[in-house]
């Protein structure tokens, strides 16, 4: 309850400084916080209310809203939800980093490690994910933004890999 009033205080100066900034200013609710869903999703609705209450621009200013950790597997879940919003101005914001074997992993990760990315299996992996994104938010008119994607440069990785991954991604987003 602490937490929620001190993030809640701190949308409410956030909003009233830039209240009457143009439309090119977005708001994003937070990034990678790894707390519960129900914790996320009360929070994203406190965000949301807090900044529409504020007036000026922000009364119809697109709001991006994360699932935990702004993955996006677990914004596909059903613990997820979008916040009520009277403007009907909201995105989903998620990161791409999939696999985390090969996109974050370092040599050394004691959780796995993959040097390449590009087998049938990725293509159809990343088809899908962008597939059920679209399925369940853009279709339903919510638009999503991938706020990141990308490969760690680390020891090991396989050039030409990486850059399939992100010439891949992009298209597929595309």
């Amino acid at each position: 309850t602490s937490q929620q009033a001190k993030f809640t205080a701190m949308w409410k100066q956030i909003a009233n400084y830039f209240a009457d900034y143009g439309q090119e200013l977005v708001f994003e609710s937070m990034n990678e916080v790894e707390i519960s869903d129900d914790q996320i999703n009360t929070l994203n609705q406190a965000f949301v209310d807090t900044v529409r209450a504020s007036g000026g621009n922000n009364a119809e200013r697109l709001l991006l809203v994360p699932a935990r950790g702004n993955n996006t597997a677990k914004l596909l879940s059903n613990a997820f939800t979008v916040p009520t919003d009277s403007a009907n101005m909201i995105a989903v914001s998620c990161h791409y980093y999939e696999p985390p074997t090969f996109c974050v992993a370092e040599l050394d990760s004691t959780w796995g490690y993959a040097s390449t990315w590009g087998t049938a299996s990725d293509y159809t992996t990343l088809e899908n994910d962008f597939n059920k994104l679209k399925s369940t938010f853009v279709d339903k008119g919510v638009p999503v933004i991938i706020g990141e994607y990308g490969v760690v440069t680390a020891e090991g990785k396989d050039t030409q890999s990486m850059y399939n991954f992100l010439e891949a991604v992009a298209g597929t987003a595309y």
